[in-house]
């Protein structure tokens, strides 16, 4: 152990410039905003060399090293992260007004000089506090706006929508380097360019009056994300910067392993690549180091790789430069290439890492719908036309391989009527049992689900959904169901079953207005296979989203309908439960038209990291039973790390034919692993 301490202090002290505080890697142990948590952290670490405490906002940051290499600090991060798993290495200038306890001596002198912000000479004195607050530091001693490397922006929205993102810029072109890039499918509207987020806070205070969610965050400037700007890109500059250079002193390379990480040794090299400050000519210029040249070259590589979908290219990066690539590009790479489990990892840890980055926290809840384990249980106690019941489901979703899941589904129905007289007998207990299986293509998916459900009699079951993507606004699904529940009506949930096959759609206009609906084909049969009816359903919906992100809030208009055939002389085990024989099963046909609200609905079995309130109501009519409504609300949240509980309380009245009032306590649990 003493050994691994000594040589990381030595490399740090002579190979790295351990006097340098501007542009270098340290290891971030632990964000907090708990200072008592940070200096019990800082206590246990500051035994390595340069160990700091850090204020940063309302966090306490606990950092250790001070070198311009990563490749340095990985044996002391490796000995961290036995005590400390979520630390990692970044960039993380040492800035003497954060710190507040340290372990060295800090040369406050030294880099107030380099970083210390001048007053540009050429500039006319500002007249109003609006124009102060506003002002964008042009000088480039300070923010060196002429940079687009470790440079901080301010990220505004993130979209998916193209007409959204150039609406929103058009409301900020006025602001200083306003910019649309495209990263993935995302379309990031972004102002401002400088290297210190202290100069943009001004201006930050003045954005969110109109977008609230808009944070500062480091986005290097890339000129192929660049679809829309203010300014002109100085595009032989950024090329002239990601241009991998062959050093002139240092030895012929032997293997690709040694050109592709090679490191200045000469000390002469080291102290060139130093910044370089003369104060008689007040400039500034800094030489970026090989190592940076090398980060700059292996993102660009990976964003055409990506662009281009090479599978082959992308596993390679991903190999060459996994602890150096920014995180949400490694983990768009590793989804496009299957490593499932990899991108789900690391996209937990960057949104551990990041709890303010809306990007991280939206990429790892995409993934965790899209591929994650989960165990997720449903539970509920409901009270309706003299009959109680409580409901059980479980639900296992395992990944196997090649993007292929396991389901396992369980519900149990455990009934009491209190009015004997309705009903010969409904069965205590009803239950159903399906494994199924699921694979996920590049624009499409398909499940399929087989069983046995046991209620008046003991049956097979069987379900075949068919998703696919007609293109990026259009969604669809073609589904066969046999002996499914027949939800009807009472009697037909509990003595019946039904054959259907039904279509449904979905159809993004734009990011704030969605169309669907579904129309499905329906036969309706006793527990036995004997014929009970048919039916025919359809359902519209429009959906118009007034903001996206939290707090979301919906209205929707509704159209449903339902129109079925029933048979006069009915035979076999439905009549086990009917006091008077051939008594009506399905319900009466109707019109039903609805209008809705919604308020972060999909909260309910949802990954979130805070408690947040749920909301759906709605008031309808319905050509059978006049006028209904309902009302369901709760409360959902994380519980443990990765999972969700949700807690809400329904009630309704008149919906789909039937009259009585239902009265429900609902209880959701999600897990993801």
């Amino acid at each position: 152990m003493w050994k691994k301490l000594l040589l990381i202090i030595l490399i740090t002290a002579f190979s790295s410039f351990a006097e340098s505080y501007i542009n270098i890697y340290s290891i971030q142990v632990i964000s907090t905003k708990d200072i008592k948590e940070a200096k019990n952290v800082y206590k246990k670490i500051s035994k390595y060399p340069y160990a700091r405490i850090e204020k940063i906002g309302s966090y306490y940051v606990v950092r250790v090293g001070n070198t311009r290499f990563t490749k340095e600090l990985k044996p002391l991060l490796k000995e961290i992260k036995k005590y400390y798993k979520d630390s990692f290495i970044r960039i993380a200038d040492i800035i003497p007004e954060r710190i507040i306890l340290a372990n060295f001596k800090f040369k406050k002198e030294k880099v107030k000089s380099m970083i210390k912000e001048k007053k540009p000479d050429n500039q006319e004195k500002i007249k109003t506090k609006k124009e102060e607050k506003l002002k964008f530091v042009q000088n480039v001693n300070s923010s060196l706006v002429e940079s687009y490397i470790n440079i901080y922006s301010i990220q505004v929205i993130s979209t998916k929508d193209i007409k959204e993102a150039k609406n929103v810029y058009k409301k900020i072109s006025k602001y200083p380097y306003a910019r649309i890039e495209k990263i993935g499918s995302y379309y990031v509207v972004r102002v401002g360019n400088t290297r210190f987020t202290k100069e943009l806070k001004p201006l930050l205070k003045e954005i969110k009056k109109y977008y609230k969610d808009s944070f500062i965050r480091i986005a290097d400037i890339i000129p192929e994300r660049i679809i829309l700007a203010n300014f002109k890109f100085k595009k032989e500059k950024v090329k002239s910067m990601i241009k991998e250079k062959k050093p002139d002193n240092q030895e012929k390379i032997k293997t690709k392993k040694e050109e592709k990480f090679k490191i200045v040794k000469d000390t002469k090299d080291i102290l060139s690549l130093i910044p370089d400050i003369n104060i008689k000519n007040k400039t500034v210029k800094i030489e970026k180091t090989e190592k940076q040249k090398i980060k700059i070259q292996q993102d660009k590589v990976l964003n055409i790789e990506i662009n281009e979908i090479d599978k082959d290219g992308i596993n390679k990066t991903l190999k060459k430069y996994k602890d150096t690539l920014p995180y949400r590009d490694k983990v768009y790479a590793e989804d496009i290439v299957g490593r499932v489990n990899e991108a789900l990892n690391t996209s937990y840890r960057n949104l551990k890492r990041s709890k303010e980055d809306y990007l991280a926290y939206k990429q790892f809840v995409d993934l965790y719908t899209k591929y994650s384990n989960r165990f997720k249980s449903h539970i509920n106690y409901e009270y309706f036309e003299d009959v109680s019941r409580f409901y059980l489901k479980y639900q296992l979703k395992k990944y196997l391989w090649l993007n292929s899941y396991l389901y396992i589904d369980n519900e149990n129905y455990f009934t009491n009527s209190y009015k004997k007289s309705n009903y010969k007998k409904l069965p205590s207990i009803d239950s159903l049992l399906t494994i199924g299986i699921k694979k996920i293509f590049n624009s499409s998916d398909i499940i399929i689900k087989l069983g046995a459900r046991k209620s008046v009699e003991l049956f097979p079951i069987l379900s075949i959904d068919y998703n696919f993507k007609t293109n990026k606004y259009w969604d669809s699904t073609l589904s066969l169901g046999i002996n499914q529940r027949a939800e009807e009506s009472n009697l037909s949930f509990y003595g019946a079953s039904k054959t259907n096959l039904k279509y449904s759609t979905t159809i993004s206009i734009n990011s704030k207005n969605v169309i669907s609906g579904s129309t499905s084909i329906n036969n309706y049969y006793s527990q036995d296979f004997k014929e009970i009816g048919n039916g025919y359903y359809f359902e519209s919906r429009y959906l118009h989203k007034y903001r996206i992100g939290y707090p979301d809030f919906s209205n929707y208009i509704q159209l449903s309908g339902g129109f079925y055939n029933e048979k006069s002389n009915k035979t076999g085990s439905i009549n086990k439960i009917l006091i008077t024989p051939n008594t009506q099963v399905l319900p009466d046909n109707f019109i039903e038209a609805c209008i809705g609200s919604l308020f972060g609905i999909n909260y309910i079995d949802s990954y979130k990291k805070q408690l947040r309130p749920f909301v759906d109501t709605n008031i309808c009519y319905n050509t059978a039973y006049n006028i209904g409504y309902s009302l369901f609300s709760g409360l959902a949240g994380e519980m443990f790390d990765n999972d969700n509980l949700s807690f809400g309380v329904y009630i309704g009245k008149g919906f789909f034919a039937n009259p009585y009032t239902i009265f429900r306590l609902q209880i959701y649990y999600t897990r993801w692993f």
